[in-house]
């Protein structure tokens, strides 16, 4: 390939490009007159697109430099792409000059497919998967097609209850009650255009009908299907992981993304209570702690199921630590209310895990004191301090001022529960 000429004129590679619309002259010479192209070398069909665009006015140019305004390329992973996008060149796909050749006028770049597409696609996640549309006609329907195949996906005329989405124009007609029976997945062609821009399967949440959620028997608004959630940010316990490690691909075929830091997680899966650190921070972080089962759940649904009906329950634990764990995420309102908010507690430095605790005091909104508090402010309870055995010479002194010093227990029962029994897991 030629090496990308030393212009820097910087674009955006998905921006909509505005051309000049051509003068009634230049139609009457082709489409393309006036416009000078240079096609990738490396595209299938070069000599066909040559051929066509010679044909209907443009100036073809075996190698690309000032003169050129055009530059055809299928994909954006190309050489071609990479120079034009920084010479500022107008950036186009095949697709679009056989749309010009069809309307008989340069059209502009509204389509997702008339630009070259994103180097991700066809997406991999996507080739086993069946997609169909309905209230489309048309030209319309054409296009839609025409992309769902570009993005990996299978286009059928049908739908089945092992499809994998239906696109609609409205919530309405005999495909969109069949998917509603189905339990399939609903959206508008923004989730296909989206994909396709973005070059990764997106969450169904944010392209369904407000009309499509189900009904009870008697009527009244049931448990949405589908989760309400726009961002899904998954963090999966090494537990879970161990029991299931398909989980990270189901979930990226979902059009989720992994998370490392339970801080940040909007969803932490796993399957038992644990006192480990990760657990215990997804309770005062995340939105939805929920088990394996709800990952499970929304690949066979195509999409993220609803939270409520996975959330983590684990009975034999609930009773062995005294707690009803429902009530434990109820009081964190998904993340929203902090049990330490205001309060600065110090772990003195010989505790064990004294980096995890504090961790945990973080994430559950209280500060981590660095140094060694006052007596008053211990005294006062403005300051909690948990130290060990080890380290007595730091709070024998405030103990025989009548302070009280606790254990590591307290803060993990505390963040367990959700609320401080001061009169437990005192040290001394």
């Amino acid at each position: 390939p030629a090496p990308a000429p030393a212009l820097v004129t910087a674009t955006s590679a998905s921006a909509p490009v505005v051309t000049t619309p051509p003068t009634a002259a230049d139609e009457a010479k082709g489409v393309f007159s006036g416009i000078t192209i240079f096609v990738d070398t490396h595209e299938v069909e070069h000599a066909r697109l040559q051929e066509v665009l010679e044909a209907h006015g443009a100036r073809i140019v075996s190698r690309f430099g000032t003169d050129c305004t055009h530059i055809v390329t299928h994909t954006q992973s190309s050489v071609a792409f990479a120079a034009g996008q920084q010479a500022g060149k107008v950036l186009v796909s095949p697709c679009w000059v056989d749309a010009c050749v069809k309307k008989g006028k340069m059209l502009p770049l509204h389509e997702p497919f008339y630009q070259p597409l994103h180097p991700a696609l066809p997406l991999p996640a996507l080739a086993e998967q069946k997609i169909t549309v309905t209230g489309f006609v048309g030209e319309e329907r054409e296009v839609l097609k025409q992309m769902i195949t570009l993005i990996g996906a299978k286009f059928t005329g049908y739908l089945t209850a092992q499809h994998f989405a239906l696109v609609c124009k409205t919530p309405s007609g005999e495909k969109y009650d069949g998917a509603l029976g189905w339990e399939r997945p609903i959206v508008t062609s923004a989730w296909v255009e989206d994909v396709m821009l973005r070059g990764k399967v997106l969450p169904f949440a944010n392209y369904g009908f407000k009309t499509s959620s189900r009904k009870t028997s008697d009527g009244s608004a049931g448990q949405p299907q589908f989760s309400t959630e726009s961002i899904f940010r998954v963090y999966i316990s090494s537990r879970s992981l161990r029991s299931n490690p398909a989980l990270p691909q189901i979930l990226q075929q979902l059009g989720g993304e992994a998370s490392t830091d339970a801080t940040t997680a909007t969803h932490y899966v796993c399957d038992n209570i644990s006192v480990s650190q990760s657990f215990l921070v997804a309770i005062c972080s995340a939105r939805h702690v929920v088990t394996s089962q709800w990952l499970l759940d929304s690949q066979r649904a195509g999409a993220f199921v609803h939270e409520k009906q996975h959330t983590l329950r684990d009975p034999p634990k609930e009773k062995q630590l005294g707690l009803d764990f429902a009530t434990t995420l109820k009081r964190t309102n998904g993340g929203r209310t902090k049990l330490m908010t205001d309060l600065s507690i110090f772990i003195t430095s010989r505790t064990p895990s004294r980096n995890d605790l504090a961790n945990i005091v973080r994430a559950a909104g209280g500060t981590v004191c660095l140094t060694t508090p006052t007596l008053d402010s211990v005294l006062r309870r403005k300051v909690l301090m948990v130290s060990c055995k080890e380290d007595a010479l730091i709070w024998q002194s405030f103990v025989r001022c009548g302070a009280r010093i606790f254990s590591p227990d307290m803060i993990i029962t505390s963040v367990l529960r959700q609320f401080f029994d001061f009169g437990k897991h005192v040290l001394a």
